[in-house]
């Protein structure tokens, strides 16, 4: 099983030789010799580019010189790709904002923490807050997506900025 980034090119899909005893069949591995007579590669049957887990997409074929063929016995198991999802922030102004955060990929299914309101700096303003551009739903600042499953276009919530005026 490997995984992607939202967006990004596919990367060279890996493979393992199984070794030990899985399921009550041994494994033994391939003789150092022998690995310039074998050629694997993986190929992905899909060409989904939406955030998700894709079951059984990564199909390995084998191809052996036939001094192999008399060694070994090969089999292959596909395996699973993941495309994981995106949190992409947006300013919701032209005004100049500085410090701003920028994307962020998460492991799809697990908990994501956006960003929080650290270092960002626009003039007269304080950022409050995000909002899902596809909910409208806020989201605090540093909170918690649980369980991201797909992309996130947050928006920033921007409050007028308080100032306390002492006299001396």
């Amino acid at each position: 099983d490997t995984s992607k980034n939202y967006g990004a090119a596919d990367p060279a899909f890996p493979y393992t030789y199984m070794n030990g005893s899985v399921g009550g069949t041994a494994y033994y591995p391939v003789v150092a010799a022998d690995l310039s007579l074998v050629t694997i590669s993986v190929q992905r049957t899909n060409s989904d580019n939406l955030v998700g887990v894709y079951p059984g997409v990564l199909v390995p074929s084998v191809v052996a010189a036939p001094a192999a063929l008399n060694n070994y016995v090969f089999s292959t198991a596909p395996a699973d790709f993941t495309i994981d999802p995106q949190v992409t922030y947006f300013a919701n102004t032209s005004a100049t904002v500085t410090g701003f955060p920028q994307p962020e990929w998460l492991g799809y299914g697990t908990d994501a923490v956006v960003a929080g309101g650290t270092g960002v700096s626009r003039a007269g303003y304080v950022l409050s807050g995000w909002r899902d551009a596809a909910t409208n739903e806020p989201i605090a600042l540093g909170g918690t997506i649980p369980s991201i499953t797909r992309n996130y276009a947050l928006n920033a919530v921007w409050m007028t900025g308080t100032f306390a005026i002492f006299a001396a």
